[in-house]
């Protein structure tokens, strides 16, 4: 009778599952409209260069090659095009919602595939739906989230490439680690073949995933990037490596200690409500159900933990750059919350449901709150600069989040002339340049914007005869 009674999807309550679901989706959607936020102009304002000098072998940020592969620039530039170049922050954010889905979509079948179990891959999408990736990262545009959805994918398909012995699997991993490269960074390669190196221990399985048309295609995914350095006069390759080796840097040993104490606490918290709820139900000890796939569940925490230690100990670390591991950590709090009984798993459900709230808050109110009161309105300085500078040539000198955002209105606002670009690439004599600060060297201080409340400044410099304009 008991059985009889409880949902299609097991422990789960279907409708108010697919309610917090559809809430937590829709409240994406709000954050589209927001004004650029942080470093988001790095990839509008080098997809709008790029395009603009019809220029796509790689990205281009005030008029220098940013050093980065540009698939990221080649989603955003033909819905920038269709939709208006005006729009272009609406254009990145919708690439990184559409990576953020597809990330869950691409959890939610490999929980359902490696773990059989009713209702679970719902539960899986919705642990990794109610965190970070619902709060910020999720909807951000930055490349982070396109790159995480490329490395799962990759991931997911080469474990179960190596679980149920396809060969097309294996090759569908090698294309998304691919364009995870293509997104991003050297480093997809990292996550993806710490995944390979511990899938072909796998007891059983080493056959199949070291057999030689699986190691032609990891081959060629080793040789991709020499190709792309080969297209790019090696430029980017280079970027890509000096980045990577700027994260190991020697910053004394507080930068360690801080990393390896907070690092890992951060990575928590960004998984609250559901991390919170599975620590204090471990510790109140009502998790009590078996793990009914426990060598799925090893090879998981290995998974995480090998995947997460170089970024561990890099002291310049960011949270973002783990994101690839977001959907993987979610499974795996997933499976811990899936061991409570059926009234605790509710009331898991609850408290998601209380985190989609509290993301409506934040967007609807305290996020527009603070950018009044503490980040510059981009669009209102690029128009009194315009009018100050006519028609006189202008340039850029400030690679901060509040020079990128008005780089962004001012390039839009200004059209058909050309970007904004580095004051070292100025031909002429006489101009002026946006800079974050007084700097002689750059030229003398022609007029001073207060960009917020809190009294910040932005400042614009003459050169030669434009100071006496």
């Amino acid at each position: 009778m008991f059985e009889k009674q409880k949902s299609a999807l097991g422990k789960l309550d279907v409708r108010y599952s697919y309610l917090i679901l559809a809430l937590a989706l829709l409240s994406f959607l709000v954050t589209l409209a927001l004004p650029h936020i942080g470093e988001e102009g790095v990839y509008t304002i080098s997809s709008y260069e790029m395009w603009y000098k019809q220029h796509f072998l790689y990205p281009i940020l005030y008029g220098v090659n940013y050093g980065r592969p540009p698939l990221y620039n080649w989603l955003i530039i033909p819905i920038a095009s269709l939709i208006g170049w005006s729009k272009m922050i609406l254009a990145a954010r919708l690439i990184t919602l559409l990576a953020t889905i597809g990330t869950g979509l691409v959890l939610a079948f490999l929980s359902k595939r490696l773990f059989k179990e009713s209702g679970f891959a719902l539960f899986a999408l919705l642990v990794y739906l109610t965190g970070d990736a619902l709060m910020y990262h999720g909807w951000i545009a930055y490349s982070d989230p396109l790159f995480g959805f490329f490395i799962l994918t990759a991931i997911a398909f080469l474990w179960l490439a190596n679980t149920e012995e396809r060969y097309s699997f294996i090759w569908l991993a090698a294309l998304s680690i691919t364009a995870a490269f293509l997104t991003k960074a050297l480093t997809a390669y990292v996550f993806y073949f710490l995944a390979f190196a511990l899938f072909a221990r796998q007891a059983g399985k080493r056959a199949f995933i070291l057999k030689p048309a699986n190691l032609l295609a990891q081959c060629l995914i080793i040789g991709f990037p020499l190709v792309w350095g080969a297209l790019t006069s090696g430029s980017n390759g280079v970027g890509m490596v000096q980045d990577v080796l700027h994260k190991f840097a020697l910053h004394g040993f507080g930068a360690y200690f801080k990393q390896l104490v907070f690092f890992p606490l951060e990575i928590v918290l960004r998984f609250l409500p559901a991390s919170g709820l599975a620590a204090y139900f471990f510790f109140t000890k009502r998790i009590t159900e078996p793990e009914k796939e426990p060598c799925m569940m090893a090879t998981l925490s290995w998974l995480i933990v090998l995947s997460f230690i170089p970024y561990w100990f890099a002291p310049d670390t960011s949270s973002r750059y783990v994101l690839p591991l977001y959907p993987l950590i979610a499974l795996w709090i997933a499976r811990v919350l899936w061991r409570l009984k059926e009234v605790n798993v509710k009331h898991c459900l609850k408290w998601f449901l209380a985190a989609v709230v509290v993301k409506y808050v934040l967007v609807l109110g305290l996020l527009p709150y603070y950018q009044a009161r503490y980040r510059a309105d981009a669009l209102s300085i690029a128009k009194q600069i315009l009018a100050k500078t006519k028609d006189t040539p202008l340039y850029i000198n400030d690679p901060t989040a509040t020079g990128l955002s008005i780089t962004a209105a001012v390039d839009v606002l200004r059209y058909p002339a050309p970007p904004l670009t580095f004051p070292s690439l100025a031909k002429e004599a006489d101009y002026f340049v946006i800079n974050k600060q007084i700097d002689p060297s750059v030229g003398n201080l022609y007029e001073t914007f207060v960009l917020d409340k809190q009294k910040n400044k932005i400042y614009l410099l003459c050169k030669g005869k434009a100071c006496n304009s």
